[in-house]
């Protein structure tokens, strides 16, 4: 809690702070984040990182070649572990059975 002073509190230079337009590493960085979101959301993914954050996270589908996509521009990727995401569309798991047949297995979304 900001100290008081004259019974006003100096939140209000925090707040003034904070109103500054963006310097130029902020932009440039906000720049690259907008298109990296593009990107990936294009390409089958989602980036679930706070805007402008400098380490990004992201999620794709099991099987997808994005991180190979962005290994190939430049981007440091590395896995993270595994979460469930559930999509309002339909996804078709395809997988070998016991008996070494293809198999589908349609996910339906919410109708």
């Amino acid at each position: 809690m900001p100290a008081m002073k004259g019974g006003y509190s100096d939140a209000w230079r925090n707040y003034e702070y904070r109103r500054r337009p963006p310097d130029d590493e902020t932009k440039q960085r906000q720049e690259l984040f907008d298109s990296l979101n593009h990107y990936i959301h294009k390409n089958g993914g989602w980036l679930t990182s706070v805007p402008g954050a400098r380490t990004v996270r992201f999620e794709v589908l099991p099987g997808s070649d994005l991180p190979e996509k962005l290994r190939a521009l430049g981007f440091g990727v590395r896995p993270a572990g595994s979460a469930t995401r559930i999509l309002p569309n339909a996804i078709r798991e395809t997988y070998i059975d016991e008996h070494r047949e293809r198999r589908h297995r349609d996910h339906h979304g919410p109708r």
